[in-house]
């Protein structure tokens, strides 16, 4: 890599850091599916999102980026199931530093409802 282009790419991290610490300004946390898609089936290489084929570890990661980028500490907690009865989850994207709070945060969704009792039927 040259060093022009990873000093860019420095800038545009800072950049979106620097939104991210703006919106958090506003809200406590930024809300967010966990993965795009429903759980894969075994050996299932590519899904199609919008009408666009995908691989599948693409489309399981993609929902991260904002806090592997930033480097914002994200908790997942469940909140639900498809109508198959795989499990959905909910991203909860924090402030720099603010994990306590997010965890305050999750502990109260989760003290608020019963998703992380249920598990998924086994197939």
């Amino acid at each position: 890599m040259r060093a022009v282009d990873y000093l860019k790419a420095q800038q545009a991290r800072e950049q979106v850091r620097a939104d991210f610490r703006d919106a958090f300004k506003r809200v406590d946390v930024i809300l967010a599916p966990t993965v795009p898609i429903a759980a894969s089936h075994i050996g299932e290489d590519a899904v199609t999102i919008a009408g666009e084929s995908q691989s599948v570890r693409g489309a399981l990661v993609r929902m991260n980026r904002p806090a592997n980028f930033t480097g914002f500490p994200v908790i997942s907690l469940p909140c639900g199931f498809t109508s198959g009865g795989l499990p959905i989850g909910l991203a909860l994207h924090g402030p720099q530093w603010g994990e306590s709070k997010l965890i305050q945060i999750a502990a109260a969704y989760e003290h608020a409802t019963q998703w992380h009792l249920r598990r998924p039927n086994a197939i």
